[in-house]
């Protein structure tokens, strides 16, 4: 239970109530009616308990790695805690831009979109986040991601992960070189050329006209023969798709961010039944 595991942890610590009272910002009586389990610290707090004992939540809830499919969450209120945050998170993104998608604006308006910098960190928090067998949903709020996404299991059961297996490995390599990932950036900046050929975008990242070929294929919406000075040349008309640039900022948060300043439930991400996957 996770009155006993604050205990344990507690005095395996030779602390005091009133030590890790201090410690998190609580009242003595807080701590006394965790323990005593009349209630329970709320999901940022369960955050802040891991960190000051050098565990995880999921030790604190006594999280089991591979429950049963259809098994209840570990700590139910944790997890609608963290669902409501991450509900309120999101509709204060959408309200920011809600009255931006009324209308479109044109390059040649005056008036221009008012859309936030930055928003605010969740509770103090850069991650809030849920994963169970069947969902995965999380608010990001940091310098430099503001991302929000749920997914979901679907009926299909991802099987496209293995009928098109292929493209998407295609897809991946198209953006496996650095080089062409710092291409990405310029032709997401406002000013770059609607319309340019592979060698005005090779000379750019230091690249063959042949390596960024297949970017140009990803983020480009048309591409046609014209007739040059001094020749024939295939001529690119940029409009990013933006999937690519989503795509890159969930790699940046899965292989770069720091996940110390987060708070989550965490399950198992399971979400495709066992007899879909074939062998």
């Amino acid at each position: 239970m996770l009155s006993e595991t604050i205990t344990n942890l507690r005095k395996a610590a030779n602390e005091t109530q009133n030590d890790l009272a201090d410690a998190l910002g609580v009242s003595n009586r807080t701590v006394s009616k965790w323990e005593n389990g009349e209630s329970e610290p709320d999901c940022r707090t369960l955050m802040e308990l891991a960190r000051h004992y050098r565990t995880t939540v999921d030790n604190l809830l006594g999280y089991e790695p591979e429950p049963a499919d259809d098994a209840p969450l570990t700590n139910e209120k944790a997890a609608r805690t963290c669902f409501r945050e991450i509900y309120e998170a999101t509709r204060r993104l959408t309200d920011a831009f809600s009255d931006n998608i009324k209308r479109v604006y044109r390059p040649e308006d005056d008036e221009t979109p008012q859309i936030p910098d930055e928003i605010p960190e969740l509770n103090g928090c850069r991650d809030t986040g849920v994963t169970s067998s069947r969902i995965i949903s999380r608010v990001v709020c940091t310098g430099d991601n503001n991302l929000a996404y749920t997914l979901m299991s679907n009926k299909t059961h991802y099987c496209w992960m293995d009928d098109d297996a292929e493209k998407l490995a295609g897809y991946f390599k198209a953006l496996s070189d650095p080089r062409l990932i710092r291409l990405a950036r310029r032709m997401y900046t406002k000013g770059f050329p609607d319309a340019f050929t592979a060698e005005f975008a090779a000379e750019l990242c230091g690249c063959t006209p042949e390596e960024v070929v297949p970017l140009l294929d990803l983020m480009c919406w048309r591409k046609s023969t014209v007739e040059l000075e001094d020749g024939e040349a295939v001529v690119y008309r940029i409009q990013p798709d933006h999937i690519t640039l989503v795509i890159l900022a969930l790699a940046h948060e899965a292989t770069i961010e720091d996940y110390s300043s987060c708070h989550s439930f965490n399950g198992v991400a399971n979400p495709i039944p066992a007899e879909e996957v074939q062998a």
